[in-house]
């Protein structure tokens, strides 16, 4: 069908963790925010399932030197391995093997944190394809259907690129890239101006984009182009403000709740969420919270 041939199209994604996850202090002076976990899994593998489950087969993950841990990670340890398998802890031993064999993953320094446009940029001389996903692992994003497979649906018959947005609180517009779309359908959306972190009185709505971005491979060529914006970073924001004139961008408000966990309290809430859908933290935590 077509949205099989989509399906096998997006086989790579670029995920920036460079980040210094100053909101994590003095924790994330040793352990990367991104490997603080949800119940039995780090935010990184919920973002990197996330995408696998949509056919993602390639994962190029931005990080400093300071955050060499997320490398470690995915890499086999064997310490730990003779360590289990001396104890016949079978079970262990395959469950770290998943996290080391589930896809190809590729490791790119940011040397300076210059902005996420310029995380993005770092990946590109790794992308091969014409389409890839960008994943925020700070936005989980709790949904029946994963949401990159709910863009891969879109994707299949707008063909434009696509950034996932929400409404959020007028308040809270300055802390996000806000969009102005003309609407499609009930959840497309048409994208006519995107600005970063604007102010309340300039914002043109409260449709926020969410750390999940569908693009194609020249917007490496236009961050180039981009010049140091909000906060004297090169965004990302600006360099799509390029591809809503060159191809048309899309807007989709995705199904599912997303948690902010790149903030102490989102990381929280995520886990109590997570642990009451669990079966086997359910009995647990239900009562002390009824």
């Amino acid at each position: 069908s077509n949205l099989e041939t989509f399906f096998m199209k997006i086989k790579q994604a670029v995920i920036p963790a460079a980040g210094l996850g100053v909101k994590f202090l003095p924790i994330s002076k040793t352990v990367p925010k991104e490997l603080l976990h949800i119940l039995d899994k780090t935010c990184l593998e919920y973002v990197i399932e996330e995408a696998i489950d949509a056919g993602v087969e390639e994962f190029v993950i931005v990080i400093s030197k300071e955050k060499q841990a997320i490398e470690s990670y995915f890499q086999e340890s064997e310490f730990m391995n003779k360590w289990l398998k001396k104890r016949q802890m079978n079970n262990m031993i395959k469950c770290l093997k998943s996290v080391e064999t589930q896809a190809k993953f590729t490791f790119v320094y940011q040397d300076e944190p210059l902005g996420l446009g310029h995380a993005i940029n770092c990946a590109c001389p790794y992308i091969t394809d014409d389409y890839f996903f960008i994943l925020l692992p700070d936005d989980i994003i709790d949904s029946e259907v994963p949401i990159c497979k709910q863009m891969l649906e879109i994707f299949s018959y707008e063909n434009k690129p696509i950034v996932t947005v929400m409404e959020v609180p007028w308040e809270d517009v300055c802390r996000y890239g806000i969009v102005k779309a003309t609407p499609l359908s009930e959840r497309v959306g048409e994208v006519q101006t995107i600005e970063e972190k604007p102010d309340r009185k300039q914002a043109p709505s409260n449709l926020a984009v969410m750390g999940r971005y569908l693009l194609p491979k020249e917007i490496f060529s236009f961050i180039e182009q981009t010049n140091p914006g909000a906060g004297d970073e090169i965004q990302l924001t600006d360099a799509l403000k390029s591809i809503i004139a060159k191809t048309g961008l899309r807007s989709y408000v995705f199904k599912g709740n997303r948690y902010d966990t790149g903030d102490p309290l989102g990381l929280l809430k995520a886990s109590l969420a997570f642990s009451l859908k669990d079966k086997k933290y359910k009995d647990e935590i239900q009562p002390a919270y009824s």
